[in-house]
């Protein structure tokens, strides 16, 4: 009998925490697609958002990275991100060289160019996430933040996907292979 209480104890916390995490998964799902949508309507013209991650990471941690490490940060194929980079470098915002220690490697810089559309972009977005601020309370943002930090963490430490399950659909992949609104 007891132990029969401890399964069904067991059993009814795990599908708590089960719904739990769908529930949490379901709203960062759609926390992002709204963001991007209305982060998307704001940006320069002919900038997508996965375009300016890219030029807002390299401003961020330093300029300079392998497109494998890029590719990894975002979660993505290398191919997939020398697609991205060659969309920018293209509009002249970033400039690829190779590493003079290993010819093969290939290196991205961001470019005068791809800072002032970084900078541009800031400006366009910030009206727009400062609006959204008002709405759920700054005191909301500010709370969520140290728990958003540890989620992030938890799924960095089991992100190798390449080990066992296909490569993930991103944000980056949707954008740069899709032709139909909002992403292309």
């Amino acid at each position: 009998m007891v132990e029969q209480m401890d399964r069904e104890r067991t059993t009814s916390r795990q599908e708590r925490d089960d719904d739990i995490l769908l529930s949490v998964f379901a709203e960062i799902g759609i926390i992002q697609q709204l963001a991007t949508l209305r982060l998307e309507r704001v940006l320069p013209q002919g900038l997508l958002l996965p375009h300016f991650l890219l030029l807002h990471h390299l401003m961020r941690v330093g300029d300079g990275r392998s497109m494998s490490s890029l590719a990894a940060a975002f979660q993505v194929t290398k191919a997939t991100m020398t697609n991205t980079v060659k969309r920018l470098t293209e509009r002249g915002l970033v400039d690829v060289r190779a590493d003079p220690n290993d010819r093969r490697t290939k290196r991205v810089y961001v470019t005068e160019a791809g800072r002032a559309m970084r900078a541009e972009a800031l400006q366009a977005m910030l009206p727009s996430m400062r609006t959204v601020g008002e709405i759920a309370g700054m005191d909301s943002f500010e709370a969520l933040q140290p728990d958003l930090n540890a989620m992030r963490a938890a799924l960095e430490a089991v992100r190798d996907w390449r080990s066992n399950d296909p490569a993930p659909r991103t944000l980056f992949s949707k954008a740069e292979t899709s032709e139909a609104e909002p992403w292309g």
